[in-house]
């Protein structure tokens, strides 16, 4: 069989990653099998794991084509929180893809829980949002509209736990009022970023 080019292997890659973000979409984690994406795909179990070694490698590489929040840094305060707002009205909502989407999240890390370590790749998952953080506080702080009191890495950090916590809670909590815990969220990210609400141009803050 003559050897594939590059273009034709990042092609199959695509399909392959799609077609696993839609089983997992329709089924849920649990209950997608590689052998249910090959089916879908109309591939051998044998290409498949030319591609991925392992069913966790595969989801992974799925997970990443719709990332559960935005991983676009933004340069003003006012995006920033509206980037948060949007992200829990989403998750919160009605919008029945949105939580088939945080449900996938949900599901990956509590069928890992046991296991002592990480699987391969997943700690980068929340580096990339992490990294969201950690430029948008940067600009926004050499913008002037904030102190970053506690410096920019443990700023960048809390508001990722903060605003993964309050989702949790609100995914597991119906009870609880999405406007309110919403609005206490971001009173929460103004107070340990420092807003000052007066751009002006800033030093590089501390680590």
């Amino acid at each position: 069989m003559p050897k594939r080019d590059e273009a034709y292997m990042e092609g199959q890659r695509a399909l392959i990653e799609r077609a696993a973000l839609d089983c997992m979409l329709d089924k849920g984690v649990y209950d997608t099998t590689v052998r249910d994406v090959c089916e879908r795909v109309g591939i051998s179990m044998g290409a498949l794991y030319v591609h991925y070694r392992t069913r966790d490698a595969l989801f992974l590489a799925a997970l990443r084509l719709e990332p559960s929040r935005q991983v676009t840094p933004v340069s003003t305060w006012s995006d920033y929180i509206d980037t948060t707002r949007q992200f829990v009205q989403r998750i919160t909502s009605a919008n029945d893809h949105a939580r088939r989407r945080a449900r996938l999240s949900l599901q990956f890390i509590a069928e890992h829980s046991l296991q002592k370590g990480s699987p391969p790749g997943f700690p980068e998952l929340f580096q990339t949002t992490l990294g969201f953080f950690r430029e948008s506080l940067q600009a926004i702080h050499r913008n002037g509209e904030i102190s970053l009191p506690l410096g920019l890495r443990a700023t960048s950090e809390t508001h990722q736990r903060l605003e993964s916590g309050t989702v949790l809670l609100m995914i597991a909590d119906k009870t609880i009022e999405v406007r309110q815990a919403t609005s206490t969220l971001l009173d929460a990210l103004a107070l340990t970023a420092g807003l000052t609400g007066s751009p002006t141009k800033r030093r590089s803050p501390r680590a």
